[in-house]
């Protein structure tokens, strides 16, 4: 996995794109092995009057001492253009859920990529607000969409049991989208 979230892509220095990451990349290109790449955040982590409280309190506001959403996507897509047989797994659907037009841009171009659909709570209500768009999304690029919850060692039963309920409700049924109470920092 390579961690692009804004709080360590500031304490790396090296950019996506730069030489430091080039042979790691191409290794993983020749050996058609994919590659987990968490890149971003919500767009309104860099938003001082959108931003959440709980991101606040976690230390995810990104003032213009972190790198802008836009640099950091222009760096992968450089990436991809120079290793286009890269398999890529993109976390959190590459924060792309407010944007259907980029999300279709995104896999029509570079036929290694995939999105997971691990929650970032507001990549459900994004979808949940162009439902039917996202639907026929769903279903056209079905091969290209993986599951994923970020259950890992930290969370309770509890928390792990809310981030699997919250994707498959999504996935399985027509209700309208919500959160379980205490679910929307998830």
């Amino acid at each position: 996995m390579v961690e692009g979230k804004p709080t360590e892509r500031k304490e790396i220095p090296f950019k996506f794109d730069s030489e430091f990451y080039e042979d790691y990349f191409s290794h993983l290109e020749s050996l058609g092995f994919p590659l987990l790449f968490h890149v971003n955040d919500p767009e309104e982590f860099w938003d001082p009057e959108k931003v959440p409280g709980w991101a606040k309190e976690q230390g995810w506001f990104y003032d213009a001492s972190y790198p802008t959403k836009d640099q950091l996507y222009g760096e992968v897509e450089r990436v991809l253009d120079r290793c286009p047989n890269l398999k890529v797994i993109f976390a959190h659907f590459y924060f792309v859920s407010a944007d259907i037009e980029k999300a279709r841009r995104l896999i029509d171009y570079n036929r290694n990529v995939y999105l997971d659909l691990t929650p970032g709570i507001e990549m459900f209500y994004n979808f949940s607000a162009r439902r039917d768009e996202w639907r026929s999304f769903f279903v056209r690029y079905q091969d290209r969409i993986v599951y994923g919850t970020d259950i890992g060692g930290g969370q309770s039963v509890e928390e792990a049991t809310s981030r699997a309920w919250i994707v498959r409700n999504f996935l399985e049924t027509d209700e309208e989208f919500f959160t379980p109470n205490g679910s929307d920092s998830l």
